[in-house]
């Protein structure tokens, strides 16, 4: 099952990288907090979202050692990630 994410939710303290994303909004209007959509992650469920471009990008989990997991762009280029530019809600 693919869905699209259309927003953020982001922890006010950070609001320049993924890992401060708390939850997300999808197309259909129902919310997910991280954890959930790490778990659908987990079990092949796809995410996707639309920056600026009309191209479609899909949204990976990552597992750090000393941290705890958060989504990414699977096109992060180490600099900026575009899934920060969604609305936040």
């Amino acid at each position: 099952m693919i869905q699209q994410i259309t927003h953020i939710r982001v922890n006010n303290s950070d609001k320049t990288s993924t890992e401060s994303i708390l939850e997300v909004k999808l197309a259909s209007g129902e919310t997910r907090p991280i954890k959930t959509v790490i778990q659908y992650l987990s079990m092949g469920k796809k995410y996707f979202y639309f920056a600026s471009q009309a191209e479609a990008t899909f949204i990976e989990a990552v597992y750090p050692i000393y941290k705890g997991a958060y989504i990414r762009s699977c096109d992060y280029d180490g600099v900026h990630d575009n899934l920060m530019t969604l609305p936040h809600f």
